[in-house]
């Protein structure tokens, strides 16, 4: 019988990958791609002003695409440019006015209902672990990418 680390890291795993396939059809059913679905996910849920260049950190590409992924999500109404808010020079990328149409805040909803149902029947006590592990992981993944051990760029 596989020991209980094993089982997590596999579950984990698959978690991984059935957010990557939830992710596909609902950018799939938005008209997106899942790429510009990850930017929108960046940008409504980020807790500062979200600049170009960090969209472009953020999902791994060049300025050049990162403009037109903004232009093309901004024809859409999907996303908006404004000023930033501290810098008169500087411009923010925010949620367009089509991110708050019904549609979209249905399918966006989604993964909340598909949260709470898996949610649903836990107590108290198992919720609080499940807290405390993700959050664990998820400080040692970001710590992880300042700093990765044993990986050399090739």
């Amino acid at each position: 019988m596989p020991q209980a680390n094993e089982i997590i890291l596999a579950q984990l795993r698959d978690t991984m990958l059935a957010a990557g396939r939830f992710d596909r059809r609902t950018a799939e059913l938005m008209g997106i791609n899942t790429t510009d679905l990850s930017c929108l996910n960046f940008v409504e849920t980020s807790p500062e002003p979200v600049t170009a260049k960090m969209l472009a950190d953020y999902v791994g590409i060049s300025s050049g695409s990162t403009t037109a992924l903004i232009d093309r999500l901004e024809r859409r109404g999907l996303l908006a440019r404004e000023r930033h808010p501290t810098d008169r020079r500087g411009i923010v990328v925010v949620a367009g006015p089509a991110a708050d149409d019904p549609a979209v805040v249905a399918l966006r909803a989604r993964f909340r209902e598909v949260a709470d149902l898996t949610l649903a029947d836990l107590s108290a006590s198992d919720k609080a672990v499940i807290t405390t592990f993700l959050g664990r992981l998820i400080g040692t993944l970001d710590a992880d990418l300042e700093a990765p051990v044993g990986l050399e760029r090739a």
